[in-house]
């Protein structure tokens, strides 16, 4: 189980009430410590207005930084009357930019923030500074939305066909940090796979034209592979918690036929899930796509929270 120590929650406008309420429920949970923090924008060239009242670009950007800490230091407040750890900063610059470079140095375990507000209202898409970090943070990101329901489900959507080293150790990442959330409030966790049978479209064409027997043996074939395999995957992961969290640890296995940008989406929805737990894949090692088009797809499919987790592999564009 993956320990959290250090949680950065950034606001970058009034967050909602129950996230700051959860985030303080996690921290004390986690016995982790939170930075709250928000940042401001460089100070633009000054203009003809405020040159005359002779205020220098570093004394803007004090009284900014100082009118946001106060700021912070209210929600900080609320927080830490519920018992959690909780400190202030203000970040200057691009917020994507310096929360990643906050995780770099300061070894955060893990960013949680309210969905960007430049992301369309009522809409399942991200906001640019979302995708932003979930692309490429070195650690975990969860974007939490407000329930529309208080369901406590965890959708934790795993892959299975993929036969690598990387591949099994992000799925333990997935299931750990999907376990950790439910460890806070006792949440169900439902491990989701999405499968189809590769070829299955031409066996049932007029080319080939299988005979509906056989091609019925070979997807129960296939779904029993897949099964086989959710099986071994959870019983790895349960096999590395302690007594007590190996037997708290009781997922139900969902496993759903189709493409799993559709198939998955469905399923949150089905179960009215609380929040969806997906891991994140490079794209062929190319520098700066570090996020693959099945997750980038799922997310903007989805509205529920999310809490996306890298690979191994995963190298950070920022250095």
């Amino acid at each position: 189980m993956p320990a959290i120590k250090k949680c950065l929650f950034f606001v970058d406008s009034q967050p909602d009430d129950l996230l700051v309420a959860r985030v303080a429920e996690r921290a004390k949970t986690w016995k982790a410590q939170v930075t709250l923090a928000s940042s401001v924008r460089p100070v633009p060239q000054i203009g003809s207005l405020i040159a005359k009242r002779e205020l220098s670009q570093d004394e803007i950007r004090n009284l900014e930084v100082q009118d946001r800490q106060e700021w912070l230091e209210g929600l900080a407040k609320r927080m830490r009357e519920g018992g959690a750890p909780v400190s202030t900063r203000v970040l200057v610059g691009n917020a994507s930019e310096a929360i990643i470079r906050a995780v770099q140095h300061e070894g955060f375990d893990y960013v949680v923030k309210a969905p960007a507000p430049d992301g369309v209202v009522g809409s399942k898409r991200l906001g640019a500074l979302d995708m932003r970090l979930i692309r490429a943070c070195p650690c975990p990101v969860a974007v939490v939305r407000p329930p529309k329901k208080q369901s406590n489900r965890i959708v934790a959507a795993v892959e299975l066909n993929a036969d690598t080293t990387l591949q099994s150790a992000l799925n333990q990442s997935i299931l750990a940090h999907a376990a950790l959330v439910a460890r806070v409030q006792l949440d169900h966790v439902y491990v989701v796979h999405a499968w189809t049978l590769y070829g299955e479209s031409i066996l049932k064409s007029p080319r080939v034209a299988m005979p509906q027997a056989e091609l019925e043996a070979l997807l129960e074939s296939e779904r029993k592979s897949r099964y086989d395999q959710l099986v071994a995957t959870i019983n790895q992961f349960r096999s590395s918690l302690d007594g007590t969290d190996s037997q708290m640890f009781r997922p139900e296995l969902e496993l759903v036929k189709g493409d799993p940008t559709e198939a998955i989406p469905r399923k949150v929805e089905e179960l009215e899930a609380d929040i969806l737990v997906m891991g994140t894949a490079s794209r062929g090692g190319i520098r700066g796509f570090l996020i693959g088009n099945l997750a980038e797809t799922l997310l903007n499919q989805v509205d529920c929270s999310v809490l996306t987790v890298k690979p191994d592999d995963f190298v950070c564009p920022i250095t």
